[in-house]
């Protein structure tokens, strides 16, 4: 249903040719998502079909978000837990940022949640070194100083993504 999540483990491998639908965009990015030998999410995440669990946090600006699935939330929504000082969680990242470029006006909602449990001003200048390589991300990244977030998805390891909802056809 609307409100199950999916998890998925590991890089994108976004190789999208230009020209395919939305809908085959998005499809073809979640079927890539590949899994490591180690697992990233402990037993107590949500499982495949279980509703996604709510989230509060603040964002790097100071703007507190809550993040949950329902009524009136967009039609699908990615969280990903990433380590802003991995260059693979950069790079993943800048393959969900231009997902999220191409989708967000479909339904789509990207948050990336530091999942290291550091604090707001170090995961800012974590981010510096995103910033300056790929530009600023087109969508919310919150800190999660308590790894409140991670414990309530049972993130062990990183990167680890989440997915709730399915995109309308265009």
């Amino acid at each position: 249903g609307r409100s199950g999540v999916r998890c998925y483990n590991d890089a994108m491998a976004v190789g999208v040719a230009a020209g395919r639908k939305l809908r085959s965009i998005v499809c073809l990015t979640v079927l890539v998502l590949a899994a490591r030998a180690a697992p990233a999410v402990a037993a107590e995440a949500p499982s495949v079909g279980d509703h996604a669990p709510a989230l509060e946090l603040v964002d790097l600006g100071g703007t507190a978000l809550k993040v949950n699935w329902g009524e009136g939330t967009p039609a699908a929504t990615v969280i990903y837990f990433f380590d802003p000082q991995s260059s693979d969680c950069l790079l993943e990242m800048s393959l969900l940022d231009g997902l999220f470029r191409r989708a967000r006006d479909y339904g789509l909602a990207v948050y990336a949640v530091e999942a290291k449990g550091r604090q707001p001003a170090e995961v800012s200048r974590s981010m510096e070194r995103y910033c300056s390589v790929y530009g600023d991300p087109a969508f919310p990244v919150l800190p999660d100083p308590s790894y409140r977030a991670g414990r309530t998805y049972g993130v062990a390891a990183v990167p680890v993504t989440f997915v709730s909802g399915e995109l309308p056809r265009p």
